[in-house]
């Protein structure tokens, strides 16, 4: 795939307590693959009781990330290095990590991947696995090319195949084919094994600012100074719109919610527009997040628990513009978060679209008679967005579409899918 980027100088750097990183690489690839739990959230908790170096835990996420970004791909790889019985288990997570970094890691010396693995295996699992672990990575490092460029399949593939090079859930390359076309899907998937562009928002700037240094930034609304959050430039463009069709509509000065708030990208980002609002958010934890960001960002925007919000915001005409971001799959972010692929299952997305239908709900309850209501989701399908969106329409007649954003990832900015949708009650 030619349109992929080199790692960069810090993304070959090993940390010397190698062994002990890798094998800690190996348990968090473990719970996300089988427990299904976040990595942000694994990595949080292993770097807070870990004494870990800068450089260990930049390697650890890196590894951890790409691993995830490149699964599919790394599995066909493996497999076809074996004649017989495919590794499994803890051996597997091993070669998966030494595959990562034979085939996208192409600064880092074969061999030296292949003995480091190979060590590791071997005080883990014996003479016989590390033996056989040898074999494997050996194969894979005379081929580490193809593997890196592999070309797609074909049409007559079957899905299963197809996925497979795409490194993505079959279910979810099946539904990225059905709605976007089969070169739609191909390109999302092309994207999905780059490393994201981190891109700043700046108290002092609506311009979009790319983030082109070595230091990794993680998160959506990590402080990054104390005047700018990390931010994607589709939420950034996305915001930047919504506030000019809000000012358009006279609403520049009204009081505004922004229903699902945390962590408070948006919210900071608007409030540094010089909207007025208040944020909320339905769950605990998102919320004290919500409340650190905000009085560290925009302490001009009030904090509430959805049971907590002032009773002239509850009562109707309260508000005169609701923003609900609603909880999604997320498949739009998955270059910044590649566990996301491994995580979601299908089954979840008709769990989702009832939280997004009583969100829609609960958030025309708060606007007033002729108020406004934005809806964003960041992904990519179209039962999370526009089929979301035009559900609700049908529901309520007296609500009218006003404007759509549709941003799919990569682009001239190369940011993430994101979609939108600003509403009116006549």
């Amino acid at each position: 795939m030619s349109h992929q980027k080199s790692p960069t100088s810090s993304h070959s750097e090993q940390p010397k307590s190698y062994g002990v990183v890798r094998e800690l690489a190996v348990t968090c690839l473990s719970r996300v693959l089988n427990d299904r739990i976040a990595l942000d959230v694994l990595l949080d908790q292993e770097m807070a009781t870990r004494p870990l170096s800068q450089l260990e835990r930049d390697w650890l996420r890196e590894v951890t990330a790409g691993v995830l970004r490149w699964k599919g791909r790394l599995d066909l790889a493996i497999d076809s290095a074996v004649s017989r019985s495919r590794p499994s288990g803890r051996v597997r997570r091993f070669l998966l990590i030494g595959a990562y970094q034979l085939i996208a890691q192409d600064r880092v010396p074969a061999a030296w991947v292949v003995s480091e693995t190979v060590d590791a295996i071997k005080a883990k699992e014996g003479e016989s696995a590390a033996k056989f672990a040898n074999a494997v990575l050996r194969r894979i490092s005379e081929t580490r090319d193809s593997w890196r460029s592999l070309e797609f399949p074909g049409e007559s593939a079957t899905a299963t195949e197809q996925a497979a090079w795409a490194s993505l859930p079959e279910w979810m390359w099946y539904r990225l084919r059905r709605q976007h076309g089969l070169e739609g899907a191909r390109r999302f998937a092309e994207l999905s094994f780059e490393r994201p562009v981190f891109w700043l928002r700046e108290r002092t700037s609506i311009e979009p600012k790319r983030w082109d240094s070595d230091v990794p930034l993680v998160g959506e609304a990590t402080l990054a100074s104390g005047g700018a959050i990390v931010q994607d430039v589709s939420s950034q463009t996305v915001i930047q719109e919504v506030w000019q069709e809000l000012k358009g509509l006279g609403l520049d000065q009204a009081l505004g919610v922004d229903l699902c708030a945390a962590p408070g990208g948006k919210a900071v980002g608007l409030a540094w527009n010089g909207a007025q609002l208040v944020a909320s958010d339905g769950d605990a934890d998102r919320l004290m997040k919500l409340r650190q960001n905000l009085v560290k960002l925009a302490p001009q925007v009030g904090v509430f628990s959805k049971e907590s919000l002032p009773s002239e915001l509850k009562d109707r005409g309260g508000a005169k513009w609701v923003w609900v971001d609603a909880p999604c799959t997320s498949s739009g972010i998955v270059r910044k978060h590649p566990d996301i692929k491994w995580v979601r299952e299908e089954t979840e997305l008709q769990k989702l679209a009832g939280q997004q239908s009583s969100l829609l709900e609960e958030g025309l309850e708060l606007i007033s008679g002729d108020g406004v209501m934005i809806y964003s989701v960041c992904s990519i399908f179209q039962e999370e967005g526009p089929r979301r969106v035009a559900d609700f329409l049908k529901k309520h007649p007296e609500v009218r579409l006003h404007r759509e954003w549709v941003r799919l990832p990569g682009g001239d900015l190369a940011g993430d899918g994101f979609y939108a949708a600003l509403m009116v009650r006549a």
